[in-house]
């Protein structure tokens, strides 16, 4: 083999060597600013997200309160009502036996 041939050889193998260099330093400088910036706004979105959806998880708790607080409040009302008109039935009964 030539100088020559050994020099292309060589150019060559300093070729791969400096790709494989510039892939890293390119990576590195990818990761801290564009890959970077784009990991805080997917963060960004998925906290927005989870506060919306935590928002929304409240309301449904406090609307599926409401409803149970007022079919509860229903139901009692109806049964403390029919209990009062038996017992004033039960006491009519008594006072008209006396």
């Amino acid at each position: 083999m030539t100088q020559f041939e050994q020099n292309i050889s060589n150019l060559r193998a300093n070729l791969d060597a400096q790709k494989a260099e510039y892939e890293t330093e390119r990576w590195n400088q990818l990761s801290t600013t564009e890959l970077a910036q784009f990991r805080e706004e997917q963060e960004r979105v998925c906290r927005d997200g989870v506060t919306a959806l935590q928002t929304r998880r409240d309301e449904a708790i406090k609307q599926k309160e409401q409803e149970l607080r007022n079919a509860l409040r229903q139901e009692i009302d109806y049964k403390f009502s029919e209990a009062s008109k038996k017992l004033e039935e039960a006491q009519a009964l008594f006072a008209k036996l006396e």
